[in-house]
């Protein structure tokens, strides 16, 4: 199968949707500006995954010494036998028991995380899948994604991110603990599917207790948050991608657990100066940059604009229709993903957000409809109606032949003779 191209031409959803229908076996090159990553295909599923940002031989030793699960001394030592065995290093930490099978499997799937959904906020580069027989990767420990699992993930992530940066301006963010770890338990396994306000709902129904109760995902953020790590500090110090630990984060922020402290790099500095003109050149620059707020606003922002001038007025349409368009493609994308995973089409838009593959406000004022043919995905536009209309192909069954009335092999008797 030659598969290769551009993603402008052929996004990354179409390129897992196709290598996974096919139950593909092979290696998907991709690469853009400063970044070339692997990624191995076995039956269609995700096994590996390899960035050129990290070193292959040591990322998953490092992580693991990063998160305590083994020390420097034991992956100096497991490093020294794969040197002279020649064997992976996986293997040689499970033979020389210096860590366990289902530990190294959630670096493995952190890491496997970390590189393959970062491939869904690529906006351009190029692709080239090779078909082969076989394929070569690290098996202990290792993780199998299903094509369907990874664009739903993909998808989901790339719908939260906004929301996240809204709340999260960078991975140099830091947070502490607002909550002793005193008044904190494990979740039960019964309630593993609540999260954020159902997480909530199970402190109050946890037998009186005033504990607040965290999955495992969210105690190991929460315990590694210390008030001096930053985010990317806390997804190396965690089994979890960066998706994970900040969304995770974001819980634990509107559970008024953990807030936000600072952002590392971005502190403003000072200087000292006489009282007296101090005041009215704040007093002016305060009012200097309300004013610069105001026109960058204007030309930057399409949406709720005062005092335009109607030969700009046309232009500011064209830029709402334009980002409509652009949310009616993404919600388009979010149905496919859903006949992808469920081999159906949604109910309405409201049956994407109960599954989570999307928000409620990336969809607000969009609809759904659906027929027997297809569906299309609308909204109101400044011009009318903005609408995406996907016919869909379905084979019918043959109608049955009619059946042809019984012939009776027996002739009609003969009339009597006349007498």
């Amino acid at each position: 199968m030659a598969l290769a191209g551009t993603l402008k031409d052929f996004g990354l959803p179409d390129i897992v949707q196709l290598i996974g229908l096919q139950r593909k076996s092979g290696t998907l090159y991709l690469n853009t500006d400063g970044e070339a990553v692997k990624v191995i295909f076995e039956g269609g599923n995700i096994v590996a995954a390899e960035s050129s940002l990290t070193r292959p031989s040591d990322r998953i030793g490092n992580a693991l010494v990063t998160q305590g699960a083994i020390t420097q001394d034991q992956l100096n030592q497991a490093l020294a036998v794969q040197k002279q065995t020649m064997q992976r290093l996986g293997h040689v930490l499970i033979s020389e028991q210096i860590a366990t099978e289902e530990t190294l499997r959630k670096a493995v799937e952190a890491q496997l995380f970390q590189v393959v959904f970062r491939l869904f906020r690529w906006r351009e580069g190029q692709y080239n899948f090779e078909t082969q027989n076989t394929v070569d990767y690290e098996r202990t420990g290792a993780v199998s994604l299903g094509a369907d699992f990874v664009l739903m993930e993909g998808i989901r992530m790339v719908d939260e991110w906004p929301i996240i940066e809204r709340r999260i301006p960078s991975m140099a963010s830091v947070f502490k603990k607002v909550v002793d770890a005193s008044q904190v338990q494990t979740k039960s396994s019964g309630d593993d599917s609540l999260n954020g306000l159902g997480g909530l709902l199970s402190d109050l129904g946890s037998g009186g207790s005033s504990k607040m109760s965290l999955s495992g995902d969210e105690l190991l953020v929460f315990n590694a948050v210390d008030g001096r790590r930053t985010c990317q500090q806390l997804v190396e110090a965690t089994p979890l991608h960066d998706f994970a630990v900040c969304r995770t984060l974001l819980d634990l922020m509107d559970r008024d657990m953990v807030v936000l402290t600072d952002v590392k790099g971005s502190a403003t500095k000072t200087k000292s100066g006489g009282s007296g003109g101090a005041a009215g050149v704040a007093f002016m620059a305060v009012g200097v940059l309300v004013a610069s707020f105001g026109v960058y606003r204007n030309l930057t922002t399409p949406f709720g604009v005062f005092g335009l001038p109607p030969l700009v007025l046309p232009a500011v349409d064209t830029a709402r229709e334009a980002r409509l368009l652009e949310r009616l493609e993404v919600a388009d994308a979010r149905v496919r993903g859903f006949r992808l995973a469920y081999g159906r089409l949604p109910a309405s838009m409201d049956e994407l957000v109960s599954e989570g593959l999307t928000t409620r406000a990336s969809i607000d004022g969009i609809s759904l409809s659906v027929s027997s043919t297809g569906y299309r995905v609308e909204a109101t536009g400044p011009a009318g109606l903005l609408h995406i209309d996907v016919v869909l192909r379905i084979q019918e069954a043959e109608a049955p032949a009619a059946p042809t009335p019984p012939t009776d092999p027996t002739p009609p008797p003969l009339p009597s003779p006349k007498r």
